[in-house]
């Protein structure tokens, strides 16, 4: 058959942010999840049929979402969606079943993100959250929310985030692919050893100039930054297991 001859439907039409899909993820319910620069849509695939009127809306105008331009979806086995907006770090929702708003714990650059705008979330098989952001890559504990670093030069693109059976983490950057090893035979006491909760520079301003945003901007340069990227790229096998 042609493509002429195949049938299809097309759904979120209604305006040009709401028909601005940039993110999709299907959940362990058989429920879709879509991001949009309109907020976040969501409807049940089970169903025989898919009308407009099933699609569930979470975004400012009905004040059941606070971020309206969504980069990226991740769901999880246990029903939590992780999600990338514009400027706003990573939520951590949980979606009640009535549609209502959803429960978000939220992560930033002060809880130790490389950058506020997240592109690409995945999971490796111990639940961390890998996070691809515009200032870098960091794991995150997916239960006490704790940030390790994993990496400061590369800027993720958008969904192309990736985790494989060998224990491989790869990630889209605009620099390339980048492939990240992830030990898989540590025990629950190490790992939790390794996001134990301990102080860390996360940045540093010399004369109101940020270090951490200084090699993207002209004029500033520093000799020591490149020791501090390779040093935490050094460090992911022990940080994120």
């Amino acid at each position: 058959a042609t493509l002429q001859e195949q049938q299809y439907k097309q759904f979120l039409t209604g305006n040009m942010n709401k028909s601005r899909i940039k993110a999709l993820a299907l959940d362990g319910g058989g429920r879709l999840w879509i991001g949009t620069n309109d907020g976040i849509y969501s409807v049940d695939t089970k169903g025989t049929s898919i009308s407009e009127n099933d699609f569930r809306c979470y975004n400012r105008a009905n004040k059941l979402f606070s971020h309206n331009e969504i980069y990226t979806l991740f769901c999880n086995n246990d029903s939590t969606i992780w999600i990338g907006a514009a400027g706003s770090g990573l939520l951590k929702c949980h979606f009640p079943a009535d549609g209502g708003a959803p429960h978000t714990k939220r992560v930033t650059s002060r809880d130790g993100l490389p950058n506020n705008s997240v592109y690409s979330i995945c999971a490796d098989r111990q639940g961390h959250i890998w996070v691809a952001t515009e200032g870098g890559m960091a794991c995150v504990n997916s239960q006490n929310l704790l940030v390790s670093r994993v990496n400061q030069r590369h800027i993720a693109t958008e969904n192309a985030a990736l985790y494989a059976e060998e224990g491989h983490v790869l990630l889209g950057t605009t620099e390339g692919l980048l492939d990240i090893s992830v030990l898989q035979d540590s025990t629950t006491q190490e790992r939790e050893e390794a996001f134990h909760h301990v102080p860390r520079i996360t940045d540093l301003h010399i004369n109101g100039i940020s270090l951490q945003e200084s090699e993207r901007q002209d004029g500033h340069h520093f000799s020591h930054d490149e020791n501090i990227a390779r040093s935490e790229e050094r460090r992911v096998g022990k940080e994120c297991r």
